[in-house]
């Protein structure tokens, strides 16, 4: 009889179980469609990746977004192979009778390299958990930025050339930027919109040369070349679109 009772007692507790388990499945069910997101990953504080649901000591849990094929739109950042990429371009077509495809240019954001990728209908691609912080440009050597932490001026540290990029051309000393980082990585720079940069070099000005629409190449102070109106000389601060490497106005 005790045998029996037991017996029965454990079919209950797993009837039990298994209630709470559906429960659980369903309301993960229901948040993967709320958030397009297909895996969850537990974090330890090293950032370290888990393959199980729980780590003793300081865990987070972190919820990936997968992006559908015509999702992944430029300027996005996509997790491939376990390596971050920057969707440059994206063009969404059908082939004849075929399912539509999204063909992209993707630039790896750890070796500057770009590659061609075509998403299908049925892909979906992991949106790279990325993390901004605040960092403040120091100097230029040997092919090398310095920055440091603005909080503590000993945290020092430079990244190459070839990460930098663009952004080299309008950083002054002391500016302060965004950093965005991957898995505690820096593999991106981002710069304000709009920053205003002192004019040191500019031809002169001849008669008939202020003509409406007339433009010359002028130095910044960071030895950045741009385009600017005739009527801009040296010494004046101008403001520049670092997303489009244009002249915008006078600095007021």
């Amino acid at each position: 009889m005790r045998a029996t009772a037991r017996r029965k007692n454990l079919t209950v507790s797993a009837d039990i179980l298994r209630f709470f388990l559906r429960r659980l499945a369903t309301h993960f069910h229901h948040l993967t469609e709320r958030f397009s997101c297909r895996w969850y990953k537990v974090l330890s504080a090293e950032s370290a990746r888990c393959q199980g649901w729980w780590t003793k000591t300081n865990f987070r849990i972190r919820l990936l977004s997968m992006l559908s094929y015509n999702e992944i739109l430029p300027k996005k950042v996509i997790v491939i192979d376990g390596v971050p990429y920057e969707v440059l371009t994206s063009w969404i077509f059908r082939k004849q009778m075929r399912k539509p495809v999204n063909q992209t240019k993707l630039r790896n954001l750890k070796t500057g390299g770009t590659i061609e990728y075509t998403f299908h209908q049925p892909d979906k691609a992991e949106e790279a958990d990325l993390e901004k912080h605040v960092i403040q440009f120091i100097y230029t050597r040997n092919d090398e930025y310095w920055f440091m932490d603005p909080k503590d001026a000993k945290n020092r540290f430079a990244l190459p050339d070839t990460l930098v990029g663009e952004a080299g051309k309008y950083l002054k000393k002391d500016m302060l930027i965004d950093a965005v980082s991957f898995e505690e990585e820096i593999i991106k720079l981002k710069l304000p919109i709009k920053v205003d940069l002192l004019v040191t070099e500019a031809p002169p000005n001849f008669k008939g040369d202020t003509a409406q629409g007339a433009v010359k190449q002028v130095v910044l102070e960071t030895g950045a070349t741009i385009t600017a109106p005739m009527f801009i000389e040296a010494g004046e601060v101008i403001r520049i679109n670092t997303e489009t490497n244009e002249y915008v106005e006078r600095a007021k």
